[in-house]
């Protein structure tokens, strides 16, 4: 969690994503996360000042200017970060032009979209999971938040059920433990859990993948 969202998370917004992007590089490029102690309360300490060891990597050294980077998305002052994912990326342009070029025009697309409204719900809300690397966006937000909604519903059901199963094999086989009995009612139980985990897997999978069969 960013310094602000600490305080008060109705404070953060998207610079507190770029934080987290932040420590996301960090740990890519030095091998260990920015902000380590023995205990939570030393880790938000260190967070709400900031303080974390130089960025080194352990073999070689850094691009010249990466590391002043990731220190401008870990400031602890939101002013000071990044305004947005797109000036972020304008900064990482001199380390990656082939990658950064594109996502930068794609990112810029969808930023002007959502200020003219013609994207009316943050976008992160509407992203296809199916195309992790070029989100595609729903046309009808209602659209959008009915089929989220719908496999959450499904998904959810599928887990209870499981779980009751689960349930029934473990009261069926402490029952054979103790009279000596049950014993091929809890071994049929776990078969049952076991081909029920299997079907909640694939039927999650085929509903991901298929919101609308």
């Amino acid at each position: 969690m960013s310094p602000e969202q600490l305080r008060d998370a109705s404070a953060a917004d998207e610079r507190s994503d770029i934080w987290s992007l932040g420590v996301v590089f960090y740990e890519l490029l030095a091998g260990f996360p920015p902000f380590q102690a023995d205990s939570t309360f030393e880790v938000c300490t260190q967070i709400s000042e900031g303080r974390m060891p130089r960025l080194r990597r352990p073999h070689g050294d850094l691009p010249r200017g990466l590391a002043a980077v990731v220190r401008r998305c870990l400031k602890v002052k939101p002013e000071e970060r990044y305004a947005d994912v797109a000036e972020l990326v304008e900064a990482l342009m001199p380390f990656c032009p082939e990658l950064a070029e594109p996502a930068l025009y794609r990112i810029r697309r969808r930023l002007d979209a959502r200020a003219s409204g013609e994207i009316t719900t943050p976008v992160g809300e509407c992203v296809d999971a199916r195309a992790p690397t070029e989100p595609v966006l729903w046309d009808d937000a209602s659209t959008c938040h009915h089929t989220v909604e719908r496999r959450r519903r499904v998904v959810s059901r599928m887990v209870v059920g499981l779980s009751l199963a689960g349930m029934l094999a473990l009261v069926s086989h402490a029952l054979g433990l103790e009279h000596g009995q049950a014993s091929e009612l809890a071994q049929e139980a776990r078969g049952v859990v076991t081909r029920t985990s299997e079907r909640v897997s694939q039927a999650a999978r085929d509903l991901w993948q298929n919101p609308n069969p």
